[in-house]
């Protein structure tokens, strides 16, 4: 019995190069998928409608209203900050604990370890009402750049 015929734009294709240009096609359609509503996103911010809707022309005033919003630039500078220190914090910590664990071996090495991954797997806002609890209540610390630095 011989195989059915090939489709004609099939004939010229083998299993792996339709398989490759199938995975390439979906890649394009998750990345599409994922950039299209930032690429929308921008070019809306341009929109000078109050509503995203439909497009009514080229305008900068919503940089313009962002700019003079003093409260979001406060969070903006205080997110820097936060960022920073967390980022050289965790980097020196990070380097002298991974540096420690591999050098050396101590008691309760395994204990240490599982400890660090506890926050990976423990979901947010549980981390963040008892880090808030802990902070306000146990140690009496005030809120601020010093308690989100170190819940960080």
């Amino acid at each position: 019995m011989s195989p059915p015929p090939r489709h004609p734009i099939l004939k010229k294709y083998r299993g792996p190069q339709i398989q490759r240009w199938l995975f390439g096609a979906w890649t394009a359609l998750v990345f599409a998928f994922l950039y299209i509503p930032i690429v929308l996103l921008i070019i809306f911010s341009f929109n000078s409608s109050r509503l995203n809707i439909r497009w009514e022309g080229f305008s900068l005033k919503w940089y313009g209203a962002l700019l003079e919003n003093n409260v979001l630039i406060t969070a903006f500078k205080n997110s820097l900050i936060v960022a920073s220190a967390t980022t050289v914090l965790a980097t020196l910590l990070g380097t002298i604990g991974a540096w420690m664990l591999y050098r050396y071996r101590f008691p309760f090495q395994r204990a240490i370890g599982l400890l660090i991954f506890i926050p990976m797997v423990m979901p947010e806002v549980l981390m963040g009402v008892s880090l808030l609890a802990e902070f306000v209540h146990l140690l009496k610390l005030p809120l601020g750049h010093v308690t989100l630095i170190i819940a960080h």
